[in-house]
């Protein structure tokens, strides 16, 4: 349907077959979209191993955009795919590992890694426009593609004036359209530890996002049935309650795009290594034993307020296709493991 118009079959009164035009029509010269990347970095070790950095920073550039033209109806088409425009994404990655105590008893290594990437329309041969999406863009925002702003910039109804947060949003200002927030995070980054006293061994990893947004359509689906656990009374001093998101978003997208940064403590494990000897005695056959117990998704630290993870997204697709958002998104999982290792 993008390269070759497809006939779609089907039948005249249930008896006489015809092959129809389905709603979009190809674009014989259609061709794959093209992208060129650079990379450099620097790796480094120093202190006798002790200490190791990794550095990267990137820029891919993309060209011939894959878009989609909407037609006029007199056409008897309803789109057509083309190529056109191109856009930039630059990122860095650091990693930095070390062994701040190394003794007979005693290790401790740990790693820092850090990530962040930009995203920027450069040019297109048409207007700005936006994307279609699953949700009513209109009311709760949506991906607005124009040259020389981000790819992920959410644009969505707001008032003149208008403050996040402020209560009195939808009762101020003259309505306009204009970017609220960007679905891209400021940067990702993670702390993982491992620590050896002897045969117990423990294991950490956290994890953190800075900035990133998500449309919390239970949020509205609560409030708008006024079940909403502070529909009359706030979470905490100087929120907005249930009553007071409804009615600032009838001026304003503002209330349900919420921040999504986060910190979790993703995994924790504890192990512990069975003497030979021991292991040896309990079963003949068996080289060597290890018992681990270890949890994941403990905790999480975030603003955003749902039942739901943080990093759910409804529908998994490029965040420029369309805003990503949460509606009766199953929480996540918190699960204990107790393994036990057998080396024959």
């Amino acid at each position: 349907g993008q390269k070759f118009t497809e006939l779609v079959p089907s039948n005249i009164a249930g008896t006489i077959p015809i092959l129809g035009i389905q709603g979009s029509t190809g674009a014989a010269d259609l061709r794959p979209e093209r992208q060129r990347e650079i990379e450099t970095g620097i790796d480094a070790t120093m202190l006798h191993n002790r200490l190791n950095f990794e550095g990267t920073v990137y820029e891919k550039r993309v060209t011939d955009l894959l878009l989609q033209e909407t037609l006029a109806p007199t056409t008897g088409f309803s789109s057509l795919y083309f190529n056109g425009g191109s856009m930039r994404n630059r990122g860095i990655e650091l990693s930095l590992s070390g062994v701040p105590v190394q003794t007979s008893k005693v290790t401790w290594r740990t790693t820092g890694t850090y990530s962040m990437s930009r995203c920027t329309i450069l040019s297109l041969p048409v207007p700005a426009f936006r994307p279609a999406t699953t949700i009513n863009g209109a009311t709760f925002g949506y991906t607005f593609i124009q040259p020389g702003a981000s790819c992920t910039q959410i644009w969505g109804r707001d008032t003149l004036g208008a403050e996040a947060g402020d209560a009195k949003l939808g009762a101020i200002g003259t309505p306009i359209q204009r970017k609220l927030a960007d679905d891209n995070p400021d940067f990702n980054a993670s702390w993982i530890n491992t620590l050896d006293y002897g045969p117990l061994h423990l294991n950490t990893l956290l994890d953190g996002q800075q900035g990133g947004v998500l449309v919390n359509i239970t949020e509205y689906e609560y409030d708008a049935s006024k079940t909403s656990p502070d529909y009359l009374v706030p979470r905490h001093p100087g929120d907005l309650t249930g009553q007071e998101r409804q009615a600032a978003f009838a001026k304003s997208s503002r209330p349900y795009i919420q921040s999504v940064s986060y910190l979790k403590l993703r995994e924790v494990s504890l192990t512990y290594d069975v003497p030979e000897a021991f292991a040896h005695r309990i079963w003949g056959g068996i080289r060597s034993a290890r018992l681990e117990v270890s949890a994941r998704n403990l905790f999480t630290i975030t603003p955003y307020e749902s039942t739901a993870d943080p990093e759910a997204n409804q529908i998994a697709r490029s965040a420029a296709a369309g805003v990503p958002w949460d509606i009766w998104a199953y929480p996540p999982s918190r699960s204990y493991y107790l393994t036990i290792h057998l080396g024959m």
